[in-house]
């Protein structure tokens, strides 16, 4: 039996992030975090070096991470349906939010997925606080502190997030 989510999550600090025993820790909870190629194939001889939570801004990956988890929990009680079938074949920030492709889902890891992207756009893509800026260039939500600076020590142009504009 696997260890429950919080007690797995804090042994999971103690591993050094990027290390192949971080990903190797990710990957044997989520088999769905081992990278694939272009095509939705594995990747022969894959050795721990990255996995898809890489491609995951720092502020949206406790919010990833419980996703894992709820898809993980579906997965675990529908092997008939999906079972080692479902892994994402792209995760990527656009438009302000987190944005997960993946093959063999069904209509509950579909829901899990488009609720975390949802959740996203309100988070601060750097520290997981919440968002209260959309830069208006590059279209990412930022707190207070860490809306970026351009180089001649300005913040970047952005907009109140407002409360609701998501619902």
């Amino acid at each position: 039996m696997l260890i429950e989510f919080k007690d797995w999550l804090a042994d999971l600090g103690n591993k050094p992030y990027g290390s192949k025993n971080f990903n190797r820790a990710l990957c044997f909870r989520y088999f769905f975090l081992i990278p694939t190629d272009w095509y939705g194939n594995e990747i022969k001889d894959y050795d721990y070096e990255s996995t898809w939570f890489d491609d995951v801004e720092p502020g949206w990956r406790k919010i990833f991470l419980e996703m894992c988890e709820k898809i993980q929990n579906v997965l675990d009680y529908s092997y008939n349906e999906v079972d080692d079938k479902f892994k994402f074949v792209q995760i990527k920030e656009k438009f302000g939010e987190l944005r997960m492709y993946a093959d063999g889902m069904n209509d509950e890891i579909y829901n899990i997925i488009e609720d975390c992207s949802k959740k996203s756009r309100l988070i601060c893509c750097e520290c997981g606080a919440p968002a209260k800026w959309q830069t208006t260039d590059w279209i990412r939500p930022y707190c207070d502190s860490c809306v970026p600076i351009k180089k001649d020590g300005t913040k970047y142009d952005a907009i109140p997030i407002k409360k609701g504009i998501y619902d």
